[in-house]
């Protein structure tokens, strides 16, 4: 396995556990919000956006380093 794509998969699996983690605080609190306060769907569209602009963000973030 060459060390480039060993570092790409380190940035895969970084990223992924920081999604994990938004989704471990973020889906009992939504549920809590949605209990008190009736809301849309919203939320939950809101919340699957930002795990992809937190993967994106973090694997963005090494691609272009590694290009420079």
């Amino acid at each position: 396995m060459s060390w480039g794509l060993l570092s790409s998969v380190m940035i895969t699996i970084v990223a992924t556990q920081k999604v994990y983690t938004f989704f471990t605080w973020s889906l009992p609190l939504s549920a809590v919000f949605h209990l008190l306060f009736p809301t849309s769907k919203l939320l939950i569209v809101v919340l699957s956006l930002a795990q992809y602009l937190i993967f994106y963000v973090h694997v963005r973030k090494h691609v272009t380093d590694e290009e420079e």
